[in-house]
């Protein structure tokens, strides 16, 4: 036990994880080499997180699990997010991945469209919510990452919630295309 106190191991497994009253679904999906499992998970969400017990609706994420005590790469997509993959970054540090589909796209759409709810500070909430409830699973650092819209995702989530992640990385077309403007 003083052991895994000392190595910071989450405090519950991915199949208790999994049990919480937030995970409304849970599809297995098939393995690839450096995972022991993926899945397709439906987390229940606030449709307005400054009134968390109003209105609900369910949100896709890929859990892409190796080990409570590697790292967690967190990928925001931008849209839905229809198929899963492994990210460049996930797969360079060999960790675990979390991909987020984001709300009001994909499956994840609330059953009643309520556009003001559709913002970046809402959007950024999903995510810190869902880090939130994680890091009772995944203790260690967290890297979020995302591209074009995505990207731009990550960089609301690290505005509006700072201390969330370890580091962020991503990637922005026009941004990108600047950047080799310049070099």
């Amino acid at each position: 036990l003083a052991v895994a106190l000392l190595q910071g191991w989450g405090t519950v497994t991915l199949d208790q994880f999994l049990s919480r009253e937030e995970v409304i679904e849970v599809r297995e999906l098939g393995q690839e080499s450096i995972y022991d499992r993926i899945l397709e998970v439906m987390i229940r969400q606030p449709l307005d997180h400054r009134n968390p017990q109003g209105k609900s609706f369910t949100q896709r994420i890929y859990i892409s699990h190796i080990d409570p005590l590697k790292p967690v790469v967190l990928v925001t997509a931008g849209y839905d997010a229809k198929y899963y993959y492994t990210s460049e970054i996930a797969n360079q540090l060999q960790c675990n991945q979390i991909m987020v589909e984001h709300r009001y796209f994909g499956r994840s759409r609330p059953d009643s469209l309520e556009w003001r709810y559709l913002d970046t500070w809402q959007a950024a909430s999903d995510h810190h919510r869902i880090i939130s409830m994680f890091k009772e699973l995944y203790p260690g650092k967290w890297i979020s990452t995302g591209i074009s819209k995505g990207g731009q995702t990550v960089m609301y989530h690290s505005m509006y919630y700072p201390d969330d992640v370890d580091a962020v990385s991503y990637t922005h077309l026009r941004a990108h295309e600047t950047v080799l403007d310049l070099v």
